[in-house]
């Protein structure tokens, strides 16, 4: 994330409050025009004229399906972060150190006992207040799950129109793909994903001192 400027070379919270809003901005910017272009690229693949090798088409768009879903749950885990940070620090009242500094915090806290900070997180998470911020996730969720699932018939189909040895072996490879997909999209589903912004505000809170440690 790209440091905010000041005239006398110290960042304001009004600063780092643009700063963080931008780099929100942007994250969204990514996680909605990825998808897109990989499923625009991948119809017109897919729907033009078969060639003789055509299951690996197929594999190479599932494995880039795979890259981005990671990268977009990547995205949305630190827009989540982000938009904790903003309620607690900048909008709340915890004692404002600076966004780098607190980021530190936050990785000491929770890399200290994962499994009990897990348990402390879920104890206090109030779910009642789970916000609708991240509800755009489902249907990039659904684009990645239909895609995938479109390869994989495209797949099946073309290695039984052409069944050789390359057709084989990427249709092999397309399933294992597929499966490390539905691996990630159990762990990452939406219902999940929704509360994202409310447990990292259970974690700020705690590593900035506001609850016990």
């Amino acid at each position: 994330m790209r440091k905010p400027k000041s005239e006398n070379g110290r960042v304001s919270p009004a600063q780092e409050y643009d700063t963080l809003r931008d780099e929100l901005n942007q994250s969204k910017k990514y996680v909605f025009e990825r998808p897109l272009a990989i499923v625009g690229v991948g119809v017109a693949l897919l729907t033009a004229e078969s060639v003789q090798y055509g299951t690996t088409l197929p594999a190479l768009l599932t494995g880039l399906l795979l890259f981005n879903f990671w990268f977009t749950v990547n995205r949305l885990m630190s827009a989540s972060r982000i938009v904790a940070y903003i309620q607690v620090v900048l909008e709340g009242d915890a004692i404002w150190r600076g966004w780098e500094t607190s980021l530190r915090e936050y990785r000491i806290w929770i890399k200290d006992d994962p499994k009990a900070k897990k348990q402390i997180v879920e104890s206090e998470l109030d779910r009642k207040a789970v916000p609708d911020a991240l509800m755009y996730y489902p249907p990039i969720y659904q684009i990645h799950v239909a895609f995938v699932l479109l390869c994989l018939i495209a797949g099946f189909l073309l290695t039984i129109k052409q069944p050789n040895a390359i057709n084989i072996a990427a249709t092999v490879v397309l399933v294992l793909l597929a499966g490390i997909f539905a691996r990630y999209c159990w762990k990452w589903k939406p219902r999940k994903m929704r509360s994202l912004i409310e447990r990292n505000i259970v974690i700020w809170q705690h590593a900035l001192g506001i609850k016990g440690r």
